[in-house]
């Protein structure tokens, strides 16, 4: 009688350090919202002098540019990922929670290294920092599906083994294609550069990922 009071004791423990889902969401709701705006920050205008017309600054802020508008549609895959993954899971426990707190942690980092890249685009570090940038924020986001997914954990117990092997193979494919421009990087950071645009394509059109998985789960 006593080890099945301190089994109930043990559960209401761990409840206690979840929280619902709802709660989590809006956390990162809040959170993506401020990374993206913070993006905007990144610009910043110098006075103008007799010599430099507005012209010619807004000229040297033009990669400042390219690089925020990519960055912010990368924040809007993860956030659109993340909602979708929300569609199926019902339910959270401690250690899911810790992986949620890690990748916002990551995603504030971008704007950071989103700026970097944006001054310094011709060095080889700038564009391997935003990349892993990029490479962690997928593996944590890779890692809270199947974390919630395996055995059914945190999912319904009728969800397909279909399903939940063509969202796996969506991030799969992403966090390989990422690793790929990092590892190009150090051989030509432009061609690095221009591969992570293909893969935020990829990011935003998932059904054409999701062919291709068929093919590999039929």
């Amino acid at each position: 009688m006593s080890f099945s009071v301190e089994e109930h004791a043990d559960a209401e423990l761990e409840k206690s350090g979840a929280l619902t889902t709802a709660r989590i969401q809006s956390l990162g709701d809040n959170i993506f919202a401020f990374a993206m705006t913070i993006l905007v920050l990144n610009f910043l205008l110098p006075e103008l002098g007799r010599e430099v017309s507005l012209g010619q600054v807004l000229s040297g802020l033009s990669f400042s540019f390219l690089t925020y508008v990519m960055s912010f549609i990368v924040l809007g895959v993860m956030w659109v990922s993340q909602q979708n993954q929300y569609h199926f899971i019902e339910r959270t426990d401690r250690f899911f929670l810790w992986i949620n707190i890690f990748f916002l942690m990551f995603v504030v980092f971008i704007p950071f290294s989103t700026n970097m890249l944006g001054l310094y685009y011709d060095s080889a570090l700038a564009v391997l920092i935003y990349g892993l940038n990029l490479l962690i924020c997928g593996a944590l986001l890779y890692m809270h599906w199947s974390y919630a997914t395996h055995a059914h954990r945190l999912v319904a117990p009728n969800l397909s083994d279909r399903v939940i092997k063509v969202i796996s193979f969506r991030f799969i494919f992403i966090i390989l294609w990422v690793s790929v421009a990092v590892l190009v990087s150090f051989l030509s950071i432009p061609a690095a550069f221009f591969l992570f645009v293909p893969g935020m394509i990829l990011g935003m059109m998932p059904t054409l990922m999701d062919r291709l998985a068929h093919r590999f789960f039929s």
